[in-house]
């Protein structure tokens, strides 16, 4: 069993492009739809898809607007 913890009971939508909009779903950790290169891209090209700031701000984004990559 995965414990997710403490989490926002809220199911985030996405709009598609006839303003219609569609839950989104949890996709098992088991699922591979995605290569790990791609995520990994997809995050440094769009540093505010994790917002990091929230979770522990040290990692978040500089005054200069430089992001820490690890």
């Amino acid at each position: 069993m995965v414990n997710f913890g403490k989490r926002i009971k809220a199911t985030p939508i996405i709009i598609d492009q006839n303003m219609k909009p569609q839950k989104l779903k949890r996709l098992p950790v088991n699922t591979k739809l995605f290569q790990e290169e791609w995520l990994q891209k997809l995050i440094r090209d769009y540093p505010s898809l994790l917002p990091v700031d929230e979770i522990e701000p040290v990692f978040g984004p500089r005054h200069n607007g430089t992001v820490l990559l690890c």
